[in-house]
């Protein structure tokens, strides 16, 4: 139990201080990474990790994917060999269409990069709390 606490609580370190085209430079190198790491894991797409770490930008946060993306798409993302702006096509090859799996998987994030799935499965919780539709006993019914 406690290493599935140290594996939930594990902090992904996201430079969300930084501004947004750097940060979108960060992502997309920091995505490279994972892709690489990943590569063994069909079940992910390498737009997933790239969307996760966006989600958790201030000036993203709160955005609906669609915005989320017009935002991006202003953003110059610079390849790391030769300095020249990607198209989003070039940034995630593997996809069909890049920004319709970008808006898609903007909706899927729940828990950006960087932040903790417990405090988050806590807020929730907190907000919406489950109750039950035919409690058995008077203590339930009561509250």
């Amino acid at each position: 139990m406690a290493a599935a606490r140290v594996l939930a609580t594990r902090q992904y370190k996201v430079p969300v201080h930084l501004p947004l085209d750097r940060f979108v430079n960060w992502a997309w190198k920091e995505n490279l990474g994972r892709e690489r790491y990943e590569a063994g894991r069909p079940f992910r797409s390498p737009m997933w990790n790239f969307v996760r770490a966006c989600a958790a930008h201030p000036d993203l946060k709160g955005l609906s994917g669609t915005k989320a993306l017009e935002s991006l798409q202003k953003v110059a993302v610079l390849s790391p060999i030769g300095k020249k702006q990607l198209s989003w096509y070039e940034m995630f090859p593997d996809s069909d269409d890049p920004a319709v799996e970008f808006v898609t998987t903007w909706s899927k994030v729940r828990v950006p990069a960087g932040q903790d799935i417990l405090v988050y499965a806590d807020r929730m919780a907190r907000d919406k709390p489950l109750k039950l539709r035919n409690p058995i006993s008077e203590e339930t019914r009561a509250s």
